[in-house]
């Protein structure tokens, strides 16, 4: 199994499997292009969508169906969007976490005060001031790649 570029037929099983992991579906893009997959026989095992900002990207989701958890499936869609982002120039990702700050740890990631938020993010979804309301009960998080 390798993750690939997400299609148009897809973003259905996306959605589905971010409501099934309990993750938000709103504000995410709506082009295949965003997105990673891995897919099995039984349909959808994971996916991960990133947002370039420039040199800096925001990891929008990342979500792994219940049976390919513990198999290294998360870290697997890392490695390929962490390969993907630096060939297109990115150099720092960020992102917001509520409930994964020690995975995210685990990978590298080291929480970031939302002052030190880079600019060229700060109108991202979940970034922007007006979209902050939740931000106290997320972390925000980056790593230099």
């Amino acid at each position: 199994m390798r993750p690939h570029a997400a299609t148009q037929y897809d973003l259905q099983d996306i959605k589905g499997l971010l409501i099934t992991c309990g993750l938000p579906c709103q504000g995410l893009p709506d082009h295949p292009g965003a997105y990673l997959v891995v897919r099995d026989t039984a349909g959808m095992l994971g996916c991960a969508c990133v947002e370039p900002y420039g040199s800096v990207a925001v990891l929008r989701a990342i979500a792994v169906a219940e049976r390919g958890r513990r198999a290294g499936l998360g870290e697997l869609l890392m490695e390929a969007l962490v390969s993907q982002v630096r060939q297109s120039g990115v150099q720092t990702l960020v992102l917001r976490s509520r409930d994964a700050s020690g995975y995210f740890m685990r990978l590298g990631f080291t929480p970031l005060e939302p002052a030190a938020v880079p600019p060229s993010v700060r109108g991202a979804p979940g970034f922007a001031a007006e979209g902050a309301s939740g931000i106290d009960k997320d972390l925000l998080m980056q790593a230099e790649l």
